[in-house]
C-alpha cells in the first residue's frame, strides 16, 4: 500500500511540474504600481492592547456575538 501511494504522489508532482508553461511570467498589476513615496510606519503590535483576535456568534442567537 505504501509503494501504491509513493507512486500516486510522484505521478501527480511529475504532472503539476510538467503541465507548468514555460516562458515569460504574465506581470501583476502590483508590479506596476510604484510604491517608493510611502514610507514605513510603524502600526504597533499584534493582538496585544485589546485587538480582535476572535469572533464568536450564538448559534441560538445570531444577534449575540463575542
Amino acid at each position: 500500500m505504501k509503494k501504491v501511494s509513493i507512486l500516486l504522489l510522484t505521478i501527480c508532482v511529475s504532472i503539476s511540474i510538467f503541465s507548468q508553461k514555460k516562458g515569460k511570467e504574465p506581470k501583476s498589476d502590483l508590479a506596476k504600481v510604484n510604491l517608493s513615496g510611502l514610507k514605513f510606519r510603524s502600526v504597533g503590535p499584534a493582538l496585544t492592547a485589546g485587538r480582535i483576535a476572535d469572533i464568536a456568534v450564538d448559534s441560538e442567537n445570531p444577534k449575540t456575538y463575542y
